[in-house]
């Protein structure tokens, strides 16, 4: 390579990281997503019983569905939360891999978000056949087996989509939803119901809260440069 065509390439280079740097921002949105209502979790123990290997697994422990979780106090868990409209720019998906495990006959974790061509990992920790199927509208259905303790699958998504469902064939009480966007700017309510969005540039956006059971909700959030707005969410049991 000559002398110039270097010197082109590395400029080259620098622009491409200004651009990215540029793209993130000193802002962040968080709070706590609750639920007004009283819900009870589900047991599911009787069928996890029904099945020779996945009974075992749960040894006296109870195993309760994932849909509702609910703190003391309201506190949600499992709520997706994302810049639905306003972010300008395209983004480089991260090269650190998201997981989704087949463990104990359960999904780890229940909701997974990642971005457009960021890398899906199906695990199967379990030492018996699991199916995992992916039911997107979007993107390409994914339908396999993995029958064997440590296999695993490496699967990429090619344009966003919101609440893609996943199910286990074998096992009908094995549920998990896949959240795919096309930025970073997303996150998942914890157990204590508390979320957080940052490196937001300056603007204003539309925020959305995604449930599965109690539906969407979206917000209006403008933020300034340095600025940690808080917005808390709750929604209405049905």
């Amino acid at each position: 390579m000559s002398k110039l065509a270097s010197v082109l390439c590395a400029a080259f280079v620098l622009a491409g990281v200004s651009a990215a740097r540029a793209q993130e921002g000193s802002a962040s949105i968080s709070g706590t997503v609750k639920l007004d209502g009283a819900v009870k979790r589900k047991k599911l123990n009787s069928q996890l019983d029904s099945d020779k290997y996945c009974g075992p697994q749960r040894g006296d422990q109870d195993v309760l569905s994932e849909d509702v979780v609910v703190g003391a106090g309201g506190e949600l868990a499992n709520v997706f939360v994302w810049v639905k409209k306003g972010v300008k720019g395209k983004f480089k998906a991260p090269d650190a891999k998201v997981e989704i495990d087949q463990n104990k006959c359960v999904y780890h974790p229940h909701i997974i978000a990642l971005m457009v061509g960021q890398t899906f990992v199906i695990k199967n920790s379990d030492d018996t056949m699991h199916n995992i199927h992916g039911l997107p509208k979007q993107n390409k259905e994914f339908n396999e087996g993995q029958g064997q303790k440590g296999m695993t699958s490496e699967k990429q998504f090619t344009v966003q989509e919101i609440g893609v469902k996943i199910k286990c064939d074998v096992h009908p009480w094995m549920g998990a939803w896949l959240h795919v966007v096309d930025h970073p700017f997303f996150a998942v309510s914890g157990a204590d119901g508390t979320y957080k969005i940052d490196k937001l540039p300056a603007g204003t956006y539309e925020i959305e809260f995604w449930h599965e059971k109690f539906g969407k909700e979206t917000k209006s959030v403008t933020v300034a440069d340095k600025d940690a707005k808080t917005e808390d969410f709750t929604f209405k049991a049905k």
